[in-house]
C-alpha cells in the first residue's frame, strides 16, 4: 500500500495473517511496490519505485525460515525423512544384499522397500535395473559412490534439490538414521 513517499509492508507471520506491519519513508512520492528475490537467497525482498522519477529503494529480507529446508523444496527438514542413497535393505551398511533386495523387488515382485530414495542408488529419479547394476559396481568395480546424501559412509541426508522437473521418490521409513 502507497501513501506518497511512504510503503507499508505486511508481515505475514507464516499461517497466512499479515498481523503487522510497518512502513518504510522511500523519501519520493512511490508509485509502486514488488517482490522478488534480489540477492538470491530464497527470499522475497521489496523495491519501492518511482518511475516518474527513476527512483527506487530496496528492502533486503533478511528473516530466516523458522526451520530449515537444505534441498529448498518447502518441506521443512526436520519433516523429511533421511536416509543413505543405496542402502536397500535400510540395515546401515552397503553391501551386496543391497543389490539383491533390489533385483528381487524388480523381477520377482519381492517386497517393495520403504525407502525409494534410498533404492534410487543412483539418482535418476527412477527405480529399476540401472540402480543394482550401479550399486554392484560402485561395491566391486570401484564406481562412484552413491550421489547425495551418500552411503552409510556419509551422514545421513534428505532427498537434495533437484533443477530438473521429476520430483523425489520420497522415503517412508529408513530405520538405519
Amino acid at each position: 500500500m502507497n501513501a506518497g513517499s511512504r510503503a507499508t509492508v505486511f508481515v505475514n507471520v507464516g499461517d497466512g495473517s499479515f498481523p503487522r506491519s510497518f512502513t518504510v519513508d522511500a523519501g519520493f512520492d512511490s508509485t509502486g511496490v514488488t517482490s522478488v528475490d534480489l540477492d538470491a537467497d530464497h527470499l522475497p525482498d521489496l523495491v519501492v519505485t518511482a518511475l516518474t522519477s527513476r527512483r527506487f529503494v530496496t528492502l533486503l529480507n533478511r528473516s530466516r525460515p523458522a526451520a530449515p529446508d537444505e534441498n529448498d523444496n518447502h518441506i521443512p527438514d526436520r519433516c523429511e525423512q533421511r536416509f543413505h542413497r543405496g542402502d536397500v535393505d535400510g540395515d546401515g551398511r552397503l553391501q551386496i544384499s543391497d543389490a539383491q533386495v533390489l533385483f528381487s523387488f524388480a523381477f520377482s515382485a519381492g517386497q517393495a522397500p520403504s525407502c525409494a530414495g534410498a533404492v534410487d542408488s543412483n539418482d535418476d529419479r527412477r527405480i529399476d535395473i540401472a540402480d543394482g547394476i550401479f550399486l554392484l559396481n560402485f561395491l566391486f568395480r570401484g564406481g562412484p559412490p552413491p550421489p547425495l546424501p551418500g552411503g552409510p559412509s556419509e551422514a545421513c541426508g534428505v532427498e537434495p534439490a533437484r533443477d530438473d522437473d521429476r520430483g523425489p521418490l520420497g522415503c517412508e521409513d529408513y530405520r538405519a538414521c
